[in-house]
Order: structure tokens, then C-alpha cells, then sequence
């Protein structure tokens, strides 16, 4: 009786200590995220400072889509200034084709800073981003803490019962 008693204890215990498979990958899910939305929103942090700084002082240019991605998922395009022609590609919801016209802006003191989104609104676009992605960060990092404090509780809980339910034949022995 107490061998099998010893068991059942060993095989509890084995199993508390083993973690399910999900929860290797929920912690995966956690570092990524903690990892990169920081990284995320610093980027556009700074993406949203040098377009402020940009927009004051942007020109427009002439330019021609040279080349399109995926359906319009990455614009390639280049324009001239001051008789030099420089390239550059954007990520957007454009809906250009190769060798249409677009109004391209850049920055004159470096016009291989450029875009066909106006600096302003870039500036405020990735604003935005990085302000959401902060609190995206902060609140799956409360929802992983209030998770956790619930498992650790419910944890808790059933070793609570697991401990009751095998101390209980011995409770009726000392009967």
C-alpha cells in the first residue's frame, strides 16, 4: 500500500515539474515580443525625430517608378537633383505601376533621404507606431503577468490538493 502510495507521489511530482509544451512556446511568444516592441518602438522613435527635422526643409521632385514588388508591396523609384539621379524604394499601399510618374520628397542636405510620403506626415506616422507599440508591450506584458499570477495561484491550489488527497489514508489510520 505505501509503495503504491510512493508512486502516485513520484508520479505527481514528476509532472508538476514538467512543463506542457504550450507553455515552452507561450514563453517563446513572451521574449520575442518584450524583445522586439521595444526594439520597435525605439526605431520608430527616432524614425519620427529625423523626419520632423526633415520636414521643414523638404523639396519635391519629378520621379518614375522603376520597379514593383509583390502586387505593390515595395515601390522602387528614382528621381534627379542638381544632375545627379538617386534611387530609393518605399514600403506602401501605393496603387502605382512601373514607369508612372510620382512627386518624390527628400532632404536637400541629403537628398538620398527620401521618400514619396510627405516628412510630416511620415514624422506623425511613425509617431504613432512607436507610441503604440510601447503600450502594445506594456499591455502583453499585464496581460502575461495577470496569466501567470492566475497559473502560479492555480498551481498552488492543486498542490494543496494533491497533498490533502495523500495524506488522507493516512488521517484514517491514526484513527
Amino acid at each position: 500500500m505505501f509503495d503504491q502510495l510512493d508512486d502516485q507521489n513520484n508520479t505527481t511530482r514528476e509532472s508538476r515539474n514538467s512543463l506542457p509544451n504550450y507553455w515552452m512556446h507561450a514563453g517563446l511568444i513572451f521574449f520575442v515580443v518584450v524583445l522586439l516592441s521595444p526594439y520597435v518602438a525605439i526605431s520608430n522613435y527616432y524614425d519620427a525625430k529625423r523626419d520632423a527635422e526633415i520636414a521643414p526643409r523638404q523639396q519635391s521632385a519629378l520621379g518614375v517608378i522603376t520597379y514593383v514588388v509583390r502586387k505593390g508591396s515595395i515601390y522602387y523609384f528614382e528621381f534627379s537633383y542638381k544632375n545627379h539621379i538617386y534611387d530609393n524604394s518605399e514600403r506602401g499601399g501605393f496603387n502605382h505601376s512601373e514607369g508612372d510618374q510620382v512627386t518624390v520628397y527628400f532632404d536637400p542636405i541629403n537628398p538620398k533621404s527620401s521618400s514619396m510620403t510627405d516628412f510630416y506626415e511620415l514624422s506623425a506616422m511613425h509617431n504613432d507606431q512607436w507610441q503604440r507599440s510601447l503600450g502594445g508591450s506594456f499591455a502583453f506584458l499585464a496581460v502575461t503577468a495577470f496569466c501567470w499570477t492566475q497559473w502560479i495561484a492555480r498551481k498552488k491550489e492543486i498542490e494543496q490538493l494533491t497533498l490533502k488527497s495523500a495524506n488522507e489514508p493516512f488521517l484514517r489510520l491514526k484513527k
